[in-house]
């Protein structure tokens, strides 16, 4: 995770590994219904309960991030794919309920990519921490103890 001023380590690491290998799984049937080769009733609404569960279930923590850092007035990279994610998602459903053309365009797809994007790399960006965390504790452990200063072996002269 990024070590700017709001964005500070949970107490609880979050899995960044599982929700990236869900949003995947996800992600792929949502995919391929989005190409529009399927004759299922209901794809729109489909599509729709997948990317709301990948969007905002799995990729609640980047939207977590998102509001911080437009509550600090610190833009960084969450703003960036905040806005992105949220415009795709808010969009489509905007599409769906008011659009007047028929199919109307969806962007659910990119909101699922770009969610599942990000969660693989936050999974792979934790995943590096923790090996150089590790690898450090290491290196430290070869340095040797701290040994006392061996005595002075020149006389000590007082002043006569």
């Amino acid at each position: 995770m990024s070590s700017s001023c709001c964005h500070s380590p949970p107490a609880k690491p979050i899995p960044f590994g599982r929700y990236s290998l869900y949003s995947l799984l996800l992600s792929i049937p949502l995919h391929y219904l989005s190409m529009g080769n399927t004759h299922i009733s209901y794809n729109i609404y489909i599509q729709l309960l997948i990317s709301s569960i990948v969007v905002l279930f799995f990729g609640f923590p980047i939207l977590k991030f998102f509001w911080k850092s437009i509550q600090s007035l610190n833009p960084d990279m969450f703003t960036l794919l905040g806005f992105g994610i949220l415009t795709a998602f808010l969009y489509s459903l905007f599409g769906i309920f008011f659009s007047k053309s028929h199919p109307p365009t969806l962007f659910f797809d990119a909101a699922g990519a770009i969610t599942t994007l990000v969660l693989a790399g936050q999974w792979i960006e934790q995943r590096s921490g923790e090996k150089l965390q590790s690898a450090l504790k290491k290196l430290l452990s070869l340095t040797p103890p701290n040994e006392p200063t061996p005595p002075s072996t020149t006389p000590i002269v007082t002043g006569k």
